[in-house]
């Protein structure tokens, strides 16, 4: 088992000393035994240092790092980036499960796949008494699943959002070495982010089977932040759709998208649009790019509804919400 590479697990953890043994021990029993475990402890007030401190002492693959004070989710993973060994970075997060053989069964995939820079799996939710906002939407027999392909991947980061899951990660070490990726901040969003940067350099998937459980409770970002998390997101989704569009050859989206630029959009995609395999994708996010202009006038409404690529592709439920968008634009959150 030691001649398999190093793996290095990376954790940053703040305040949630209720859940962080339990997480920890499941990365101790991993059935891939060759690892180094670096845990970033983001200044918690709790008794994460004392957990950590006892864990360390019993398992000497445990290295913990203290930030002297609360620096963010986003510094404390890039310090642990700067120590790891790993010819792998695995992620989980400090209040979730993973299965024994999570890391095991995304490294014999990632051997045999090596165009594949990272890749996640299904995951199972876990309900506390005081599961917060996903819990009330989430069901406890629930399987979180993900896009499996490279191409479901990148649909699924252009049209709906994050294609991978932290808590059951797994990076090439070549991510952070080589092309020098690291987190960014982008608040309560930044794993949408940073799948995103990795997606533009290689292949992304997801093991269809569930190799972590998903903490559903009150303090998780996702429910606590939930709506700085979605104007993030919607920020990162309009960044994934202008990288997308200019790999094509046509113009991007500015960040305050007119009438024009959407104009300008629609002529090209005329000659794109009849001989493309993701005509369907594009269509999308075009009428999304549509519904997320700055301003909106009649005179505007009048030319891009005549316009032959609005005419032949938008279906007319999408023209009739675009009207809609048009007389009262206030309503309508924008897309992109």
């Amino acid at each position: 088992m030691m001649n398999k590479p190093l793996i290095s697990v990376l954790i940053a953890t703040y305040n949630v000393g209720k859940y962080l043994e339990a997480a920890l021990r499941a990365v101790m029993a991993q059935s891939y035994r060759n690892l180094e475990i670096i845990v970033v402890n983001d200044g918690s007030p709790d008794n994460t240092a004392e957990i950590l401190t006892r864990l360390a002492a019993e398992d000497a693959r445990i290295r913990v790092l203290h930030n002297p004070h609360n620096l963010g989710i986003v510094a404390s993973l890039n310090k642990g980036l700067e120590v790891i060994k790993g010819d792998y970075v695995a992620r989980t997060d400090s209040d979730d499960l993973t299965e024994p053989d999570w890391i095991e069964s995304l490294y014999q995939v990632m051997e045999q796949r090596p165009d594949v820079l990272a890749m996640s799996a299904y995951m199972a939710p876990m309900h506390e008494v005081e599961s917060g906002h996903l819990g009330r939407t989430i069901q406890a027999d629930q399987i979180l699943t993900g896009p499996v392909g490279h191409k479901a991947v990148q649909r699924h980061i252009l049209l709906h959002g994050s294609p991978l899951y932290n808590p059951c990660a797994l990076i090439r070490g070549s991510v952070f070495t080589q092309h020098g990726l690291r987190y960014e901040d982008y608040p309560y969003a930044e794993d949408y982010k940073f799948w995103l940067e990795v997606s533009k350099i290689g292949q992304l998937d997801n093991l269809p089977r569930p190799l972590g459980h998903y903490r559903l409770h009150t303090q998780q970002v996702s429910s606590a932040y939930q709506e700085i998390q979605m104007q993030t997101a919607r920020r990162i989704r309009h960044e994934a759709v202008d990288h997308y569009l200019h790999t094509l050859g046509l113009n991007g989206l500015p960040e305050n998208i007119t009438a024009a630029d959407n104009l300008m959009l629609a002529d090209q995609l005329s000659s794109l649009l009849p001989e493309h395999t993701d005509a369907d994708i594009l269509t999308h996010l075009f009428y999304e790019s549509l519904m997320s202009q700055t301003t909106y006038s009649w005179r505007e409404l009048t030319a891009i509804l005549r316009h032959p690529t609005v005419r032949r592709y938008l279906s007319a439920k999408q023209k009739r919400k675009l009207i809609k968008k048009y007389l009262r634009p206030r309503k309508y959150q924008n897309m992109l």
